[in-house]
């Protein structure tokens, strides 16, 4: 079976799926027209100190800000790469603009202010973005009971209770486990 490039690979929304680093670039050009766009509200955010990364192993969010306080604030805005081709470039751009909001609620409020309180979610009304956080991707292994079918566990990487799930017993009926692998785990893996 080849092996097709990712740039061959069509996105969920039909688009062209972007490697890592050209969403990357996409995402600061994003950025920087959100912040031009909601001027009133993103405009005192610099730009320049934030570092962007997309992240191939950021499977439990769609992004996170870390915010720091040196020489002043600086943050570190991760989109996850896998959440991309889950659920494409529209989703992606609500994370930006959700991330950037918690940077601007960091600068404008402190590091006390509540992650998704009050300021923030004023602010993420003002430019139109979620309020909560993207929820993690779907599981790639779920652990169930081979008796009742009962969810007892979800994974994203192989362990030894995926590899031998017969050797371990739920807590439910005491009976062996059974693996549920996701196939669409998969297509995310081609990356």
């Amino acid at each position: 079976m080849s092996r097709t490039s990712s740039a061959e690979v069509e996105a969920p929304d039909g688009a062209e799926r972007w490697t890592p680093p050209r969403l990357e670039s996409e995402i600061v050009s994003y950025a920087s027209e959100t912040r031009e766009e909601y001027e009133s509200t993103l405009g005192q955010l610099d730009l320049d100190r934030i570092h962007w990364d997309v992240s191939r192993r950021l499977f439990r969010a769609g992004g996170y800000c870390r915010s720091r306080i040196e020489e002043g604030p600086t943050h570190e805005i991760v989109v996850s790469y896998p959440a991309y081709i889950y659920w494409g470039w529209d989703r992606v751009k609500e994370i930006v603009r959700h991330e950037m909001v918690h940077a601007v609620v960091f600068e404008e409020y402190g590091p006390d202010a509540a992650p998704h309180g009050d300021e923030f979610r004023a602010l993420a009304r003002r430019v139109n973005a979620p309020l909560r956080g993207e929820e993690a991707l779907p599981y790639r292994f779920e652990l169930l009971c081979s008796v009742c079918g009962r969810f007892l566990d979800g994974l994203y990487e192989p362990s030894v209770r995926t590899k031998s799930p017969r050797e371990y017993r739920s807590n439910c009926c005491m009976a062996p486990l059974e693996v549920d692998e996701k196939r669409s785990y998969h297509e995310l893996r081609e990356f």
